[in-house]
Order: C-alpha cells, then structure tokens, then sequence
C-alpha cells in the first residue's frame, strides 16, 4: 500500500510537493536552530571554564571558604607531585596549576612621575606546559601590543590597565603584595606586552605572569591556590566531572583537614550551577517553543489539504470506497509525506549545523567592551539528539492535522453527496 501512495503522490505532484516543501523548512528551522542554540550555550560554558573555573577544580576546603580574598596561606602544596598522580588516575583531563594573587604595582615613568594601581595576578604555567594554557586562554590571538614573556622576568598586562597607568611594552614596574606570611614582599618586572580579552573585568586589572615567578614572588614553591581540570573533548560533561570528583575526593580529601585537596566540578558553583541550568533550561525552553510553533503551522498544513480535497473524497465515496479505507489512505499519505520531509529537513538542519559548528559567526566586534565571558566566535554543536528532534512535528503534526481533516470523511451523507455530483 505504502509502494503505491508513494506512486500517487509522486504522479499528482500538486498534492504532495507543496507539504513535502514546508515540512522540510519547518524541520530544518527545528534542527538547525536547536543546534546553534546547543552551541551558544556550549562555547559560553567552555568559554567560562578556560578563562576561571575548569571543568573540575582542586583547591583546598580553606580556600574555598576565603576565595573573594584570594588567600594564598591556604594554597595547594606539593601541586607538581599532585599532578602526576591526576594524570594517571584521570588521563581523560588535562591538568593545570594556577595562581591567583592581589597586589599594587608601582611604575616611574621618564618623567619621574610615580603611577600605582591595585591589579590581579594570575600565574600560568607558560613554561613547562605553556603550550596548552597559551592556546587555552587563547593569548596569542589576545596580544595587542609587545609579545609573551620569554624569559621569567617578563608579564602581560590588561590593555586598559596599561592605557591607565600610561606603560608600555619593555618597561618596568613594581609588583607590592604579601607572600603566604601575610608579610609585604616586591619585585620588579618587565612588561612584554599588553592583553586585550575585550571584557572589561580581565582587562582593566589582570596580569599574567610564569607560575613559577608567582610561586617566587609570594614564597609559595611548589605550591598553587587551585589545580583546574580540563576534559580532553573540550565539552563539559556533568556525569564525567561527577564521577571523577567522587573518586577523587575519596582518595585525596581528609574532611579533618581544611587544607587537604578538595575537588568540585563546574556546576557546583554556586554562580555557574545555576548559569547552567538556566542555560540548559532556556535552551530547552526555545527548543520546545519552536517545536510546538512549528507543529501547529504543519498541522495546519495538513488540515488545509484534507480539505482541498473534500471534493475528492465525494467522487471516492460515490464510487463505493469504504470512509474507513480513505481515512487509511490519507493518513498513510501524511506519514510518508511527514518522513520524506523530515528526512530531507534533517539532513539540511544537521548540514548547517555542521559547517557552523566548523566556522561559526565572529561576534568580537559585538562583545567588546562588555563584561560577559564569551567566545569570539559563535559555533553550532551538532548532538544525536538533532537526528530525531525534527520528526516531531514533521511527522507527527502532519499525522494530527489530516487525521482531524479526515474525520469529515465519516460525516458525509450519500443523499448530499448525490446531490452535490447531480446524479
């Protein structure tokens, strides 16, 4: 039965070519924005991890209590050791050492003129392991002007921060702040270049600095305020981070010891836990709200055609076909209609999804200046689910709207119809 509707619908083109057609683009609408909505949500989540927090986070239980004020007398000691082992336990993350610290940096310029201003530094391991932290914080691409240090003397600086206090690549500055005593410490440094994020947090106080330079400076060797975890896939994955916090935190944290490695995972910040749930939330929410805008228009579609072709029906019926096999008939004729198109608007919706996700829409002129953490450049994500999302209203709002357009079938009168055909 199947073989021969579709040899109907392929000889009575008027019929089917027109709902094949607005199944397709309602489909493709539905795969196609589901993906790139999955992708915004995606890049900000990661986005967020490289530059602050990790997919997985180790510090200590002390530290966490204190963050705002960032006290490096409860850093994470011994951290080289501690990596080792994280890499063989977890190879499925790449781990890193980082170090957060306040201070006050003083500048004399060539006039005499003594400059000073509150920064944040952050040391990376740009050395050692510099490779991934310089691609991960995306620091080639972020050089406005000089270049990255090169020798362990050398610093980045926020270029708002720099336009403030008037300094410029090769100059030299003063770094105050207090080491892991809580006593006064300084050191001078060389500026190699100047950073531009364009959000206005990073920019207007953060510099960067080697990890171990930061370990020097503030007397912590060998030690860290958090070891960041990274999943190799580059996506964050909540039953992964889960399970590694669990096994972690049962072979390293001594809940007796505040300063023992505590691990958690991205979403059990407080902030970020209920970023991403409102982001996973709202991106459900559009995905729905498309899908049922969407349904209805097929729907309607479908009722539409069921009565185009009332007069149909009256010849089929005065030719002796039973009501229940043209009920059948359509039905069957909105299923296979509702298929080709899903197929067809799917591979369309996966196929933009793809070459989005592979260049994606440059937003950086749309983000400078703001103080949201987002990606230059927009990316789709493709996910299986967009294999099956579109079948939903292609094929089953197509089903709804001829089976009610149908029902007419079984309330037509022979007596009415005769006397509709004049017989």
């Amino acid at each position: 039965m199947i073989k021969f509707i579709i040899k109907g619908l392929l000889r009575d083109k008027s019929r089917s070519k027109l709902q094949i057609f607005i199944v397709a683009m309602g489909v493709f609408l539905t795969v196609a924005i589901s993906g790139y909505l999955k992708g915004v949500t995606s890049d900000m989540m990661n986005e967020t991890a490289r530059l602050k927090s990790g997919h997985v986070r180790i510090t200590t239980k002390a530290y966490l209590e204190k963050e705002k004020n960032l006290p490096i007398n409860f850093s994470i000691c011994n951290y080289e050791n501690l990596v080792s082992e994280l890499k063989k336990d977890f190879p499925e993350f790449s781990w890193t050492g980082r170090t957060y610290f306040r201070g006050t940096i003083l500048y004399r310029n060539s006039s005499e003129n003594t400059k000073q201003g509150p920064f944040i530094g952050l040391g990376l391991e740009l050395n050692s392991n510099g490779g991934d932290e310089i691609k991960r914080l995306n620091l080639n691409k972020s050089i406005s002007k000089g270049k990255l240090p090169e020798v362990y003397n050398e610093i980045l600086i926020g270029e708002k921060f720099a336009n403030r206090i008037k300094i410029k690549p090769g100059d030299k500055l003063k770094f105050i702040t207090q080491n892991k005593d809580k006593l006064s410490v300084s050191k001078e440094f060389v500026v190699a270049g100047t950073i531009k994020y364009g959000v206005n947090t990073m920019d207007n106080a953060l510099i960067i600095l080697n990890q171990n330079e930061a370990a020097k400076l503030l007397e912590l060797e060998n030690c860290c305020t958090e070891i960041l975890g990274f999943l190799k896939s580059g996506f964050y994955d909540n039953d992964i981070c889960e399970k590694t916090q669990i096994n972690f935190n049962k072979k390293f944290h001594d809940t007796n010891n505040p300063q023992s490695p505590f691990m958690s995972k991205m979403k059990d910040d407080p902030e970020f836990g209920f970023y991403i749930e409102y982001m996973e939330s709202f991106t459900g929410l559009m995905s729905l709200i498309l899908i049922i805008i969407l349904s209805v228009v097929l729907w309607n579609a479908g009722l539409l055609s069921g009565l185009r072709r009332y007069n149909e029906f009256g010849v089929r019926l005065a030719m002796g076909e039973e009501k229940s096999q043209i009920f059948k008939t359509l039905i069957s004729e909105a299923f296979v209609i509702g298929i080709i198109g899903s197929v067809a608007g799917t591979i369309l919706g996966i196929g933009v999804t793809l070459i989005l996700q592979r260049y994606g829409i440059n937003i950086t002129g749309m983000m400078q200046g703001g103080t949201m953490i987002m990606p230059d450049v927009i990316r789709a994500k493709y996910t299986n689910e967009l294999l099956y999302i579109g079948f939903i209203p292609g094929v089953i709002a197509m089903l709804i709207g001829n089976a009610l357009s149908g029902t007419m079938i079984f309330h037509r009168r022979i007596s009415l119809l005769l006397k509709e055909l004049e017989i």
